[in-house]
């Protein structure tokens, strides 16, 4: 299915850490390996720890830093 997804076209979930959208997501896509999400965090805020073994991630930092965790290493 090819579509283009739109910003206000976006479920957006809120929680104490921030927001989540998924814009693409294997219900939407077919795709089950691959997701793209708009997430909002806080000053200081993250979420609880987690991982997708069987998908591939992008992380594009707008402002501010992150901290992600792949395979036993952190990088900010």
């Amino acid at each position: 299915m090819s579509r283009f997804v739109m910003k206000d076209e976006i479920d957006v979930a809120e929680f104490d850490w921030g927001n989540a959208g998924m814009r693409i997501s294997p219900p939407s896509t077919g795709c089950t390996t691959f997701v793209a999400m708009d997430v909002n965090l806080g000053p200081g805020g993250g979420h609880p720890f987690h991982h997708h073994p069987d998908q591939d991630e992008v992380i594009i930092v707008k402002s501010g830093a992150v901290t992600q965790f792949l395979e036993g290493e952190s990088r900010t």
